[in-house]
């Protein structure tokens, strides 16, 4: 009995140490290959990959720091649905992404791949479904023009070099409700429906639209992994500004309800959907929503209408709010992917002097 039980003792030492020597293996592999990639002009690169939340592939979240400025105010940036660290560490025409340009005017920028996104070298169970984009399928949504391969005539994206954006589309798992498809091989309704349900612990709902984007009905993604993995980033790097985009605006806004003391100031870029009732509503936290263009041609009218709601119910209520709403600005063009278009530097100053005002 002895011998079996520790031999079971040291089987079980080993898989621990295998584990971590893999996640290792993979950190180091990852920060290569963000150190490798654009065309050299940043001077700020990425100092550290590490993991958060829990132990399981579908529970942790993969995180890049930047090291450009010691000591800077952090700011933690998330993609959404089906997307990852490269909407914000680069752009197809290698251009500075928002981490560089945040951590080049002085902040610290963490780059949070949410638990959902399947890293390249991970091995993913039979039984999870998984999915990815496509531009076929983005295209149009997503706002670059009328139909793939037709660029509005002001696009402010690179649409010459979307092949790049294309072949950096990570697959991520869909087991959840509410968090399948992206090929249309799968459900999903990311660009679909308008108001958020306050329903941020995972358990998904879904209602209809209309075409023009009614803010009558919604979904939302927010996951319990990708919360508590947020929480546990946020614990680590102090109250930070959090920009979170699309699918994970919810969950920003439930770490938000959860541990308002984390955040500093939440920015939604592009949301899907935003808190429209006073019980949802956080006013211990300043909220900035961030629109691009061709807002009523994507069918996003009902969302940037519940944003303005959760706006003016923060503003009653003796909170800050704002919207940055690109084309009442003058700047027109900007999509989905607003945070990789030409212009992304002066929207990126836009958004930090509303977090610094």
């Amino acid at each position: 009995m002895k011998e079996n039980y520790f031999n079971k003792l040291k089987d079980e030492s080993t898989k621990i140490v295998l584990t971590v020597f893999f996640l290792s293996i993979v950190s180091v592999a990852a920060l290569m290959a963000l150190q490798a990639s654009g065309d050299g002009s940043t001077e700020s690169s990425v100092e550290e990959v590490f993991f958060v939340g829990g132990e399981g592939p579908q529970e942790r979240a993969e995180v890049y720091k930047f090291s450009d400025s010691e000591g800077g105010d952090p700011v933690v940036m998330v993609p959404g649905l089906g997307l990852d660290e490269y909407i914000y560490t680069d752009t197809p025409d290698d251009r500075d992404g928002w981490a560089q340009i945040f951590d080049e005017k002085g902040y610290t920028s963490y780059v949070y791949n949410p638990p959902n996104i399947v890293d390249s070298n991970e091995t993913v169970d039979d039984s999870v479904s998984t999915s990815q984009w496509s531009l076929g399928r983005a295209w149009s949504k997503w706002g670059f023009g009328p139909q793939q391969g037709e660029a509005y005539d002001d696009s402010k994206y690179p649409v010459s070099q979307i092949q790049e954006l294309e072949d950096n589309f990570p697959q991520y798992t869909s087991t959840r409700s509410g968090q399948g498809g992206a090929s249309g091989q799968s459900s999903r309704t990311e660009g679909q429906g308008g108001q958020f349900d306050g329903n941020l612990s995972g358990q998904s709902q879904q209602s209809g639209r209309s075409s023009q984007g009614s803010a009558q009905g919604g979904m939302s993604f927010g996951s319990e992994a990708s919360t508590e993995a947020l929480i546990d980033l946020l614990e680590r790097t102090g109250p930070a500004t959090v920009i979170v985009h699309s699918a994970e605006g919810a969950t920003g806004f439930e770490v938000a309800r959860q541990r308002p003391e984390l955040i500093e100031t939440l920015v939604a870029v592009e949301p899907v959907g935003c808190p429209e009732t006073e019980s949802q509503v956080f006013s211990g936290t300043e909220f900035v929503a961030v629109y691009g263009d061709y807002v009523q041609e994507r069918g996003q009218t009902g969302r940037k209408q519940a944003c303005e709601t959760t706006i003016d119910l923060i503003n009653e209520n003796g909170g800050e709010a704002e919207m940055i709403s690109l084309p009442d600005m003058g700047i027109e063009g900007n999509s989905h992917l607003l945070m990789q278009g030409e212009n992304n530097q002066e929207i990126a100053e836009k958004v930090m002097s509303e977090v610094q005002s």
